[in-house]
Parts: structure tokens; sequence; C-alpha cells
């Protein structure tokens, strides 16, 4: 299980977003161009996993992708936002930024939640991972505009830290326990025909606690930028999909009204969350509130 979770993860996210790496913010300085398409492919993903173990902050990332994918990505981004009101945005961002306070304050009695067995919280990190979590929310609440947003500028959305987010703590848990033990190099000629346009990748990992895993993964040239060749040709459907959700995605008068009235509840709660003298306080405080936001429909 645990080499399936570090090969999806380091293949879904590593390499889908930061394969392309041939125009990337960050150039190979001083370095002979490579002598062939497999070379720079591998140059690619090498600079890709450097990125990510580096702290592969979204901006970078997204700047690795194809032009056309990025392109997608602010059309659906651009889609959404355009379909929340705009008081309703500036009120969620707003308790974004109480709820990073909240978390911020309360990261060591979360902590002391997560460690123990019966909690609703078990497992969900260190007092360290919440801490990060409080920040991370609190960006979104400073950094996050509508107005830039249903404008398809994504640059407040990619400048958000990557160390808190859902996606983040979850490939800091995985760089922790595979370090830097991640490697990749030219696949061996297996005496197979291949695609023209298609070069085939050796990734290898090494891990204390999970042994060790390989696996080829095909690369192709999409824009310029070296990406997984199953993603080359996943992307336009998981873009119809994705589009067809967020044009299906209606946010009626009631529920705009139902959610802004609750704003001010929230708050509320939030600060009492904040303010909770102990752990079983605090989880006293959140199990209100969701049984509450269940009451009223939101949950």
């Amino acid at each position: 299980m645990k080499k399936s979770i570090f090969l999806a993860t380091v293949l879904a996210g590593a390499l889908g977003l930061a394969a392309g790496c041939g125009k990337a913010s960050r150039p190979l300085a001083e370095e002979a161009a490579p002598a062939t398409p497999g070379e720079a492919a591998l140059a690619a993903v090498e600079e890709g996993l450097d990125a990510i173990r580096g702290g592969g902050d979204l901006g970078r990332l997204h700047d690795l992708l194809p032009v056309s994918y990025q392109a997608d990505l602010s059309r659906l981004v651009q889609t959404a936002v355009g379909k929340i009101d705009p008081d309703l945005f500036a009120a969620a961002t707003g308790l974004l930024s109480d709820a990073g306070e909240a978390v911020t304050a309360q990261a060591g009695h979360l902590a002391e939640l997560a460690g123990e067995a019966d909690s609703p919280l078990s497992g969900a990190g260190t007092e360290e991972d919440f801490r990060a979590m409080g920040e991370w929310l609190a960006a979104c609440g400073s950094g996050l505009s509508r107005d830039k947003l249903a404008a398809g500028d994504l640059s407040g959305l990619l400048s958000l830290p990557r160390a808190g987010a859902p996606l983040g703590l979850k490939l800091d848990s995985l760089e922790r326990d595979w370090g830097a033990n991640v490697s990749c190099e030219l696949a061996p000629d297996d005496g197979e025909p291949r695609m023209e346009g298609v070069e085939r990748l050796l990734f290898r990992a090494k891990s204390a606690t999970a042994g060790e895993a390989e696996t080829v993964v095909e690369f192709v040239q999409v824009e310029g930028k070296w990406i997984p060749l199953e993603m080359a040709r996943e992307w336009p459907e998981w873009r119809d999909g994705a589009q067809a959700l967020v044009d299906g995605f209606e946010l009626d008068l009631g529920m705009t009204k139902t959610l802004t009235e609750a704003v001010p509840f929230v708050r509320n709660c939030l600060g009492a969350m904040k303010n909770a003298q102990t752990a079983k306080e605090l989880e006293a405080q959140v199990t209100g509130m969701v049984a509450a936001f269940a009451f009223m429909g939101l949950f």
C-alpha cells in the first residue's frame, strides 16, 4: 500500500504538475543542452522532482504545465468563481482568516486530540502540521481576490503556500518517509517498439519503512513541455468533465441567503474555538458547530 501511495502521488503530483521544465522559471544554469530527446525528458523530470523536494510552490508548478493546460485551469476557476455572490465570497474569505487564527492558536490542543484513538481527529497531524494548516487558511483568506479569479487571474491562488494545504500535507508526509531516495533514469531498451516522440523513464525509490519500488513511465512533449503520456491522453477528458461539473454548479438565491446568514454564527464559533482553554473544551466547540451545521442543512 505504501508503495502504491508513493508511486501514485509522485507520478500524479510531481510528474503530472512539474514534469515539463523546459521553460521553467528557474533555468538550468550553465548546463549543456541535452543531446537527445530522452535526455531532455530526463532533465525536465529531474527539475520537477527537485522542485517538489524544495517546496514545490504552486506558481512554479503551474508555469511548468503546457500553456493550453494553464488556460484550461484558468477558465475552470473563472467560471466557478463567477457564480459566487461577491458579498458571500468576501464573507467566506474573512471566515478563512478567522479559521486560520483559530487553528494556529489551538495547534497544540488539536495535536493532542489527534493523538487520541477515539477522537474524530485521530491521526490528523502533529502540532507542526496544524500550525502550517492555520497559516495556509489565513493565507487563503488574505490572498484570494474574487475580482482577480473571476477575470482568470490565478496569481493569488498560486501564491498560496503548499505547506498546510491538504495535498501539501500528504506530500510532506511522503517526503518524510521517502526523503531524497527517489531517482530517475532513462529506461533500458526492452526491445519493444516505441511510439515516435515518446521517451521512457525509469523511477526508483527506497524507504527504510516501505522497501523499494520502481516503475517505467512514458513521456511526450506537449507545447514544448515534457509530461506523462497518460496525462496528455487523459487531459481532454478530465478538462471536459471538470468543465461540465462547473457549468452545472448553481448557487441559488436561497442557498446564498442561508450561507450569508450563517456567517455571524460561524465567526462566533471560531472565536470560541480560538479561546478554548483545553483540548476537551475545543472538541466540544467543534462538535457543537458541526451539529449546528447539520441542523441548518449545511453539513
